[in-house]
């Protein structure tokens, strides 16, 4: 599992104590919080898209059947 530092985001080696990048302490539970929120921020953004396209079809379908419907 990748750690990531929750004070600068740079990856962070498991037996690391200390950010290489940034010199902040580096803690397990600092860590899987980041990790986590990295996860949700992923799903949410997928969660986005797949909207945005769905939007998109319904308007697509939309405009076909008015067009083979009134034209």
């Amino acid at each position: 599992m990748k750690r990531i530092c929750e004070f600068c985001g740079s990856e962070v080696a498991d037996d690391d104590v200390f950010c290489i990048n940034c010199g902040n302490r580096v803690e397990e539970d600092e860590v899987k919080d980041a990790v986590i929120e990295e996860d949700s921020n992923k799903k949410e953004s997928s969660t986005f898209i797949l909207s945005i396209i769905v939007i998109l079809l319904i308007i697509i379908v939309s405009f076909g059947l008015y067009y083979l419907l009134f034209k």
